[in-house]
């Protein structure tokens, strides 16, 4: 177990997801790491993120490639650490060439996508000396560690505003989320306001959506979604002026979502579908309430004070605990099989 990453060299490649591998990158330094990134999706393309989806072999090449141009960028430096996150495409023999250059590094793998959903790294497990995965269901069934996702300071650090909303939901939409949000607004009290940010990266993927995915997206149309995502800080302010958060699970993972422990990190009430939550350490039903069949007893829940969790707790799912936890430093809480 290491006491802290200065004077380390870190490879990192993740996804660019909504500038989480900044806050991530900004933290491996405050630990005094060296961080080199890149991202884990060869494109930019939302065309092309597509047919990765839908045809992969139509781009088998070009993304070969493109993971072959990080191993020769990175053939004249010696890292300590390579970590890498989600690996949705990242051939597995390309990997190997990775390993055989960094010799004396320590690869480490951490996924928050459930195997379902994403199969890839389920090929590339054997490359890593530390593989964590945030879904509890795919640690149990593949043996690996189970370390949930993280908040980051922006939602530790939130003003008290006038709680404006009742219920806030932000985040991408896929085919159950959608489905559940609609259910959720036909029958919650009238008497609760919402705010509901239903996001798709663009109208191609929402027509794909359409075409591909109907009949759960076959009524929706591109006036019901957003195609321009918030920023951080338009997130953080509508947390603070939101009583209860909405969270709706991919019916393909058990695993907690980043809204889900943002939801902790900020002290707001959670509503979630994820009936695993009920299996975590800071799972309190003042806080959290899961839906299975009655939304009629939220009017009980929201009349519940928000019960504070304990510091060691708190503080274990913040970035700087998640990063101590994956890199094994001095302050790590202990992942969970």
């Amino acid at each position: 177990m290491g006491e802290d990453l200065i004077g380390k060299n870190i490879l990192f490649i993740g996804p660019k997801t909504f500038h989480y591998e900044n806050e991530i990158i900004k933290c491996l330094q405050r630990k005094g790491g060296s961080v080199d990134y890149y991202n884990d999706r060869p494109f930019e393309s939302n065309l092309k993120k597509v047919l990765l989806r839908l045809i992969p072999v139509l781009l088998k090449r070009e993304v070969k490639s493109y993971f072959l141009s990080i191993v020769k960028r990175t053939e004249e430096i010696q890292y300590d650490y390579v970590f890498c996150i989600k690996l949705e495409c990242f051939p597995f023999e390309v990997l190997k060439k990775l390993r055989e250059q960094q010799k004396k590094a320590r690869f480490i793998f951490y996924t928050w996508d459930s195997f379902l959903n994403n199969p890839n790294p389920l090929k590339c497990l054997s490359a890593f000396d530390r593989s964590l995965t945030f879904d509890r269901r795919d640690a149990q069934s593949n043996d690996l560690l189970h370390r949930p996702l993280f908040y980051i300071s922006e939602y530790a650090d939130i003003k008290e505003e006038m709680r404006t909303y009742d219920v806030l939901f932000v985040g991408s939409v896929h085919t159950q989320r959608f489905k559940f949000i609609n259910h959720f607004l036909q029958n919650v009290d009238r008497k609760y306001k919402c705010y509901m940010h239903l996001f798709v990266p663009s109208k191609i993927l929402f027509f794909a959506r359409k075409i591909f995915l109907f009949p759960t997206y076959g009524r929706s149309q591109a006036r019901d979604f957003k195609f321009s995502s918030l920023s951080q800080g338009e997130v953080v302010s509508l947390f603070a002026k939101s009583k209860a958060i909405l969270d709706i699970g991919h019916h393909n993972q058990v695993g907690l979502t980043m809204r889900t422990v943002e939801a902790l990190g900020a002290k707001r009430k959670l509503i979630t579908n994820n009936i695993d939550i009920k299996n975590y350490d800071f799972y309190d039903p003042c806080n959290i309430f899961v839906y299975e069949d009655d939304w009629k007893v939220l009017n009980d829940f929201f009349s519940k004070e928000y019960a504070p969790i304990c510091p060691e707790l708190y503080n274990r799912y913040s970035i700087d605990g998640w990063v101590d936890e994956i890199f094994e430093l001095k302050y790590s809480s202990t992942a969970v099989r």
